[in-house]
């Protein structure tokens, strides 16, 4: 009869945890005074609302959202760098929430493997 309640794998539940973290990506770009600080083991920029502009992208590869929200002072011609930088930065984003994807999908069929496979037979045991 199998087991009704398979071994726990910690890096397995560690890794569906994250999940959501593989297939969203937060770009922030930030002009002016900021702070880093940590988070879950993480650093994170916060803008200084009062000394500071901000673009900011939110990109969910499951779901196709891309949302990007800047200043309006973003749009004046002596910005357009930083608007490209942003922009570039996007199209990077993308491309590493896929890789991230691709990477979580290899993690997943080697976990499956591992769990499906059956103890091999100590040598030199007849049975």
């Amino acid at each position: 009869m199998p087991d009704e309640n398979p071994p726990k794998i910690p890096f397995f539940d560690r890794v569906m945890e994250k999940a959501n973290d593989l297939t969203t990506l937060t770009i922030h770009t930030i002009v002016g005074e900021f702070s880093l600080s940590p988070d879950q083991g993480t650093l994170k920029a916060t803008a200084d609302t009062s000394n500071s502009e901000e673009m900011f992208t939110r990109i969910d590869l499951i779901d196709g959202d891309i949302t990007t929200a800047l200043n309006a002072k973003f749009m004046e011609d002596q910005y357009q760098e930083i608007r490209k930088l942003h922009m570039e930065r996007e199209k990077n984003g993308k491309e590493i929430i896929q890789k991230n994807l691709e990477t979580l999908e290899k993690i997943a069929e080697t976990l499956v493997s591992i769990m499906n496979k059956k103890p091999s037979k100590p040598s030199g045991s007849s049975e």
